[in-house]
């Protein structure tokens, strides 16, 4: 009679033969137990590692011995008393201490006034700067002259190419072969968003050599960045970021050399605003920027930081305080009861007959506050089901260019399972064959592997011509084919797929053509973006209709069987608070551009990258953009066509 051997790295079926010299090392296993470290899968017996999960999986064991036949006991809870079970015939509710009341501090005005916040400065930048006023001062309001000869020597300036100027001729012999795209930097892979030639070698990454040949750049010509009067530059003239400490958030504005006399911080319990001048001897530029902060901060036990340090030039340390979280965190996701019946509905049907540990994976799962909400809703109801078998792994997958480290921190804040990241198109094979146990879509599908053609006269398929949506039809149709294929291919016997597909209603609208449009007409208000910039600029979004959606043959092809369909009218959460005066205007149009800018943003700045935009250019564009977008939300006709 066979049995399952339920050590790791071994789980097969085995026939045991009565002979304890080949009993005693039939099995070939991994006594410790896996763990997770900086992109790595590592058994901590052996320490075999690797950064695919498959390859993880298949890794060979490191000892020998008996097979297990009897599975191992998950932790139990401790059991109610024979009184507590007669009296009380329901699960006891767990008691939480009380936590210590902390007074909740409310919003204040926008016209509230700002503190000036008092100035630390370290003792290596006060001598930094004690050395830099030996050096002769140079008049920064004095514009450089643009030389318009290219010296000898000056090598171009686009990304891997590394040939020197020396003659107009040589020029023309030589061509540039570059690379348009960023470096992405995921998973200990190195490689270029144009061409994705992924290596773990930092050298062999720098090797590459170009993908597109072109001409030679040899200076970026950017005289608008130095433009003082303009608040946009004030805004971009460095880099900064927030970040979580413990109870506190820390802005790390990267300015070199900062100059205390000429630097001024202010806040109050929701606002901020930085003014600071830094550079070297002969350059400095100017850096201001407001920002409405998200929670709420006690200004008292805030701090600032001036820095010579090359990681954090200036620190600012905000400490948050208690307040009423479901009411002012915008991006809470409350998920309805339509969509929890969808979920439910396929856990019901779930029949996976091996004893393995179930894998989840949520496809495009974004920044993650939503994909994490639902994660740990299909694992409450598992339980709840009985159909748990110990912990399961959940994958979270999206493309390399997402923001992981927003999703990071937050698994890391709710730690409530442990969770991976899949870098990969979800139109291609994400994982191995017959390992998914449930496999989740939420609001993704809409997204097109590609841009199949430019929309001449808008950026939204809903406003193309004919001849253009019939194209953008058939890549969506093309799209959903290769998604089912793939995930039919990576689903377990008696696993389930649960997809939430936005769609168009009967008449072809789905209630974000009002939104698309404006953010159209904001581009053709940038006067920076060039006629065909503006024509590259599609975004590859195709929204289907539910018969698009229900194709039983494609089902049928890929052994899937439908269990249930619909199509629900959701509310715009964002929409819904603003409308019931539970957000204020500037508020609800921040939370929109959040919103929208994730597929739209991408599609915008490839535009750019086609049109050999640098860097530097692109973000500076992509900011604007935006900005002038909420700007544009904020205005009193728009406030009124969202109220109407």
């Amino acid at each position: 009679m066979s049995h399952f051997c339920y050590n790791r790295g071994c789980q097969k079926k085995y026939t045991p033969t009565n002979d304890p010299a080949q009993d005693d090392t039939a099995c070939q296993y991994h006594p410790g137990l896996p763990y997770f470290h900086d992109a790595y899968k590592i058994w901590s017996c052996c320490q075999k590692k690797s950064h695919d999960f498959g390859a993880f999986l298949s890794l060979p064991g490191c000892t020998r011995g008996p097979h297990q036949p009897t599975k191992p006991e998950e932790p139990v809870a401790p059991r109610a008393t024979e009184q507590e079970q007669v009296v009380v015939p329901k699960p006891t509710i767990r008691e939480e201490t009380p936590k210590p009341r902390v007074p909740v501090i409310e919003r204040p005005p926008m016209d509230a006034p700002l503190t000036k916040m008092k100035l630390t400065v370290s003792t290596s930048l006060q001598e930094a700067l004690e050395k830099l006023a030996i050096t002769p001062k140079v008049n920064t309001n004095q514009k450089e002259q643009f030389n318009d000869e290219v010296k000898p020597g000056t090598s171009c300036k686009h990304a891997s190419c590394g040939v020197l100027y020396t003659t107009v001729d040589q020029e023309q012999a030589t061509p540039c072969r570059f690379h348009p795209g960023v470096p992405i930097f995921h998973e200990g892979m190195k490689y270029w968003s144009c061409c994705q030639k992924k290596t773990t070698d930092f050298e062999a990454f720098t090797a590459q050599p170009g993908c597109s040949e072109g001409e030679h750049l040899w200076r970026v010509e950017n005289e608008s960045s130095k433009n003082e009067d303009d608040p946009q530059v004030l805004k971009t003239s460095c880099r900064y970021d927030f970040h979580q400490q413990g109870p506190s958030v820390v802005l790390s504005i990267y300015a070199k050399m900062p100059r205390p006399d000429q630097t001024q911080v202010e806040l109050n319990a929701g606002r901020l605003k930085v003014d600071t001048r830094f550079g070297t001897a002969t350059s400095t530029k100017r850096f201001f920027n407001e920002w409405e902060l998200f929670g709420l901060i006690d200004v008292n036990q805030s701090t600032v930081e001036l820095l010579q340090n090359i990681r954090r030039l200036f620190s600012l340390l905000l400490c948050c305080c208690s307040r009423q979280k479901q009411k002012r965190q915008i991006a809470q996701i409350i998920l309805d009861d339509s969509r929890r019946t969808f979920i439910y509905s396929g856990i019901d049907a779930l029949n996976i007959t091996n004893s393995t540990s179930l894998i989840i994976a949520d496809f495009g799962s974004s920044h993650g506050q939503n994909s994490i909400q639902t994660m740990k809703i299909i694992i409450e109801y598992l339980t709840k089901m009985n159909k748990l078998r110990g912990s399961p792994l959940i994958i979270h997958n999206d493309l390399p260019t997402n923001d992981w480290t927003r999703l990071f921190q937050l698994l890391a804040e709710d730690n409530s399972y442990r969770g991976l990241a899949n870098g990969c198109s979800f139109y291609e094979e994400c994982l191995p064959r017959n390992c998914l146990s449930i496999a989740f879509s939420s609001a993704s599908l809409h997204m097109l592997s590609k841009k199949p053609c430019n929309i001449n006269n808008h950026c939204y398929f809903h406003f193309a011509n004919e001849n253009e949506r019939e194209i953008f039809k058939n890549q969506s149709k093309f799209d959903f084919n290769s998604f089912i294929k793939y995930r039919s291919q990576e689903l377990q016997s008696g696993g389930i797929l649960i997809l939430n597909i936005p769609c168009v209603n009967e008449n072809g609208e789905m209630g974000f053509n009002f939104y698309f449009d404006l953010i159209y007409k904001c581009a053709q208000l940038l006067t920076i973006l060039t006629s065909q910039e503006l024509i590259d600029f599609t975004i590859p979004f195709y929204l289907r209709s539910l018969s698009e959606c229900i194709d039983l043959e494609l089902f049928n092809r890929y052994s899937l069987i439908l269990i249930k369909s619909e199509l629900i009218c959701l509310k715009s959460l964002i929409v819904d608070q603003y409308r019931h005066g539970q957000i204020r205007l500037d508020r609800f149009a921040k939370s929109l551009s959040m919103l929208m800018r994730p597929g739209t943003d991408l599609a915008l700045k490839q535009a750019l990258q086609i049109n050999r935009r640098s860097s530097p250019d692109i973000e500076r564009i992509s900011t604007q953009f935006w900005s002038l977008f909420e700007e544009k939300n904020k205005s009193r006709a728009f406030s009124a066509a969202i109220s109407a």
